[in-house]
């Protein structure tokens, strides 16, 4: 009979993916987004699209796709 076959102790890398939705027009901002995409809009001088990349990498994403559509070339 054969012995008891040895046991991995690494856990197998499981990517993490996020979609940021990113395409609104951002009409509720007003004036804000008129010449800059929400996306880009700063809070306290760093852009909410940063913010969130941010964040979602400390939770442990590491696959994030940004969908972008008004503006996108900014």
């Amino acid at each position: 009979m054969c012995a008891n076959p040895i046991k991995s102790t690494t856990k197998p890398q499981i990517s993490k993916k996020a979609m940021v939705l990113a395409a609104g027009l951002g009409t509720r901002l007003g004036k804000v987004t008129q010449s800059l995409p929400k996306a880009l809009v700063c809070i306290h001088g760093i852009p909410l699209l940063e913010i969130v990349i941010r964040r979602l990498i400390l939770a442990g994403f590491d696959d994030i796709v940004v969908n972008m559509h008004h503006q996108a070339d900014k």
